[in-house]
């Protein structure tokens, strides 16, 4: 070895006897093993990882919303004790967003599950992988299941349906929440008592679900919705019938914002319902429907239909379910079926 050659050579400093010399640009066997295995669990680790931030999630909004039912119940019965408080559900909502993040950011950087090799079915999967966590509409998100389950129908009880299985599962929690989301605002109408708008949502927002289990629960929102309409149209019907007769329904209300004392029912339309007092007539008021309580409705939905049909039993029964009061709700259920 001349001596240019041997000035070229790294050398170990001498403080570091334990460096292994090799010739440059070299990698020990050993050290090439392990970036291979590093990588491959590394992969295997990010998709635990984003399966298990799925689950935690999924399972962390459960909790909340049976909290969320249990406060509701226990303020309801005035059962204070029985109250769970909003601590552990404002605890519960930051640790969702704190998982979203983390799944989000777990879906951003993981690699490819499956590489596009020589397989066929590898190379589909890659795709759909791929296609899963790229930024895509509602109706992205429905076709990519649709292949996902065909994809599935076609490769049975192998590695790639399971994990088509996973990747799928990790899909249908973001589209829950895409049709949440969804049905927020024809929620938000029914409340109002604005039946038919919502009803034409509901139906818009099935069509845009077509071919998902997602339409059926369209569907069954909009048909609960229509039932509580035909139930609303019903007792405005029978209250303009009344006034004409001189029998205007005479109630007490509980809401804020309205009168005092015993209050006559004068007339009501799709939205609104004009009440007076009962010792002066002419000290009449205009309210919203919305703006009266579920409760007060209720009481004068019943004093329209003192003697309710089961039809008009299962109504009566949606009606309290959508509006939480349970109790009344499930006696109605109850009798519809006798």
């Amino acid at each position: 070895m001349d001596d240019e050659t041997r000035r070229a050579e790294p050398v170990a400093p001498a403080h570091a006897p334990h460096v292994r010399r090799t010739r440059a640009g070299a990698w020990p066997a050993a050290a090439v093993l392990f970036l291979v295995i590093g990588f491959i669990g590394g992969r295997w680790w990010g998709t635990r990882q984003a399966d298990g931030l799925a689950e935690q999630l999924a399972s962390a909004r459960d909790e909340t919303r049976r909290l969320k039912r249990e406060r509701l119940d226990a303020l309801q019965r005035d059962a204070r004790s029985q109250d769970p408080g909003p601590a552990r559900i404002d605890a519960l909502e930051q640790k969702i967003k704190d998982l979203e993040a983390r799944l989000a950011l777990s879906a951003d950087k993981a690699p490819a599950t499956t590489p596009a090799g020589a397989d066929p079915a590898a190379a589909e999967l890659a795709a759909l992988e791929e296609r899963a966590r790229s930024p895509g509409g509602r109706q992205a998100t429905v076709d990519t299941v649709k292949d996902i389950d065909d994809f599935i129908a076609r490769h049975p009880d192998t590695e790639y349906a399971a994990r088509a299985e996973r990747l799928k599962y990790r899909i249908s929690e973001a589209r829950m929440w895409m049709f949440e989301e969804d049905a927020r605002q024809p929620n938000a109408l029914a409340a109002q008592y604005r039946f038919a708008e919502a009803m034409d949502l509901f139906g818009k927002i099935g069509a845009r679900y077509e071919g998902t289990r997602w339409t059926l629960f369209a569907e069954m929102r909009r048909e609960s919705i229509q039932a509580q309409k035909a139930l609303h149209d019903e007792v405005v019907r029978l209250i303009k019938a009344a006034a004409a007769d001189g029998r205007e329904p005479v109630l007490e209300f509980d809401s804020p914002g309205l009168p005092a004392g015993r209050m006559l029912v004068l007339d009501a339309r799709d939205s609104e319902l004009v009440i007076a007092l009962e010792s002066d007539r002419r000290l009449r008021k205009t309210v919203q429907w919305a703006a009266v309580s579920p409760a007060d409705v209720y009481a004068v939905y019943r004093a329209c239909i003192p003697e309710p049909t089961a039809a008009q039993h299962n109504q009566l029964g949606l009606f309290c379910q959508e509006r939480d009061l349970i109790d009344k709700a499930e006696e109605h259920f109850a009798r519809a079926e006798e």
